[in-house]
């Protein structure tokens, strides 16, 4: 990374943990910057508006007897508006970002950060400043929200793309709210007020091509594309030719769509065709699986059951383990959808985990987790369309079984272990190498 100019642009730090501003004090300045750096509100607010700063780096998780972080980077926009500010917060959300996009900071960093990439931007931030790029404020209020490891680039990136209107690509699998990022991304991007248009599979014909061909269709909003790998290739190509005789026009409609993981997969029966893919996924979110966000589920629980129960409900501590601990193939859909049947069937005001057990194993699909894992596998088995007719089967009932118990195992638990193949054979039992033959074989079946 080159190093700024010989005038060393100024930066301002205001953050609360001092062996953090400390370091990012000397790793800035061996960048070649000139740093000062504090813990009080009032002095970066002094120093933003009586000096010449180049930036300013303020966690906005900072407060005293006045005000917080977003009450002086507002005060710091007003009086010093040429001075970017890249925000910094401990509560990794999509609020704390998009607040700090509205008041007025160019971009967030959610701790633990990458300082490759807050150098990155601080560098792009003073390239902006110097060309004198206009500065977009999205509105804001409380959208999704996100502690784990897996939601930073995806907190980023929503930011980034409700303050532009380039089409975005939302993928993951079902139940991951894909369609409550594309509510998030229209509601806080430029005009909260134009219209959200949503066109899915099981939209008519009639009703796609009378949208399609209506004015409606060259106004402002933000139009989604809700499961776009369920649209047959006849309905794409209506929206190619859509798209082709929108080129050149006046307009700032918004273009959205979700699919699936392998919603790209060129192998698929009916893909998204790639003239459309190359339109469309411009700007991609992928959302991560709740299995991969184990430390966002208390927090999601308990909002999902505060909002259900109007506040009248909690999860005790052993509850919200267990919940931790759980297998959500349904992911955030599922857990939500628990949460409400808890506020609606259950009694008191503390929920326990035995109460959740119990709405578990009542929910069709799920397993009563008390049964133990040899009762939970024969509930399984004797669910199994494969079992319907074992008298008239072909022979290939035991593979077929083993082969769709051991794939998920081996994938469950190598997500576990953040995908390190060495923890996750010595927790199975087996050696490293037979891990790496049996992912190789199941992988080759997958693909045949």
């Amino acid at each position: 990374m080159k190093r700024p100019a010989n005038s060393k642009p100024k930066i301002l730090i205001a953050n609360g943990d001092k062996k953090g501003r400390s370091s990012l004090a000397r790793d800035l300045a061996a960048l070649g910057y000139s740093v000062r750096a504090t813990d009080d509100l009032s002095t970066v607010l002094g120093w933003a508006t009586k000096e010449k700063s180049a930036l300013v780096l303020l966690d906005v998780d900072l407060f005293d007897a006045h005000r917080n972080g977003f009450d002086v980077m507002q005060e710091i926009r007003k009086l010093n508006s040429d001075c970017p500010i890249i925000a910094m917060g401990g509560e990794n959300t999509v609020l704390s970002s998009l607040l700090s996009a509205r008041f007025g900071a160019v971009d967030f960093f959610a701790k633990p950060y990458s300082f490759s990439q807050l150098a990155s931007a601080i560098a792009n931030a003073l390239q902006e400043k110097e060309a004198g790029a206009p500065q977009v404020k999205p509105r804001v209020e409380e959208p999704i929200s996100g502690k784990s490891a897996s939601m930073h680039q995806v907190m980023r990136t929503i930011t980034k793309a409700a303050r532009s209107i380039h089409p975005v690509m939302i993928m993951g699998e079902p139940g991951t709210g894909k369609y409550r990022v594309a509510e998030t991304i229209h509601k806080y991007g430029v005009d909260e007020n134009a219209p959200l248009i949503r066109l899915q599979a099981t939209t008519s014909d009639d009703e796609m091509k009378a949208w399609l061909s209506s004015t409606e269709a060259g106004s402002d909003g933000t139009l989604v594309l809700q499961r776009l790998d369920r649209f047959d290739v006849n309905r794409q190509l209506w929206i190619c030719d859509w798209l082709d005789r929108q080129t050149g026009a006046d307009r700032q409609l918004r273009l959205i769509s979700t699919a699936l993981p392998d919603g790209l997969d060129p192998s698929k029966s009916v893909p998204i065709v790639n003239e459309l893919a190359e339109r469309l996924n411009v700007l991609q979110i992928f959302m991560p699986k709740l299995s991969q966000r184990k430390d966002d589920i208390g927090n999601l629980a308990e909002a999902f059951l505060d909002e259900t129960s109007a506040g009248q409900m909690r999860l005790n501590d052993e509850a919200l383990q267990k919940m931790r601990t759980a297998h959500w193939p349904g992911n955030v859909r599922q857990l939500k959808n628990l949460m409400i049947r808890a506020a609606t069937i259950c009694s008191g005001t503390i929920l326990d985990n035995s109460q959740l057990e119990a709405l578990r194993a009542a929910q069709p699909g799920s397993i009563a987790p008390s049964t133990g894992l040899e009762g939970q596998m024969e509930a399984l088995l004797q669910r199994a369309s494969e079992l319907q007719n074992i008298k008239s089967g072909d022979g290939q009932l035991y593979r077929q079984i083993v082969e769709a118990v051991e794939r998920p195992l081996l994938q469950m638990v190598l997500e576990q272990f953040d995908g390190n193949q060495v923890k996750a054979a010595l927790a199975l039992g087996i050696n490293r190498n037979t891990l790496r033959k049996k992912l190789s074989v199941l992988d080759g079946d997958q693909k045949e």
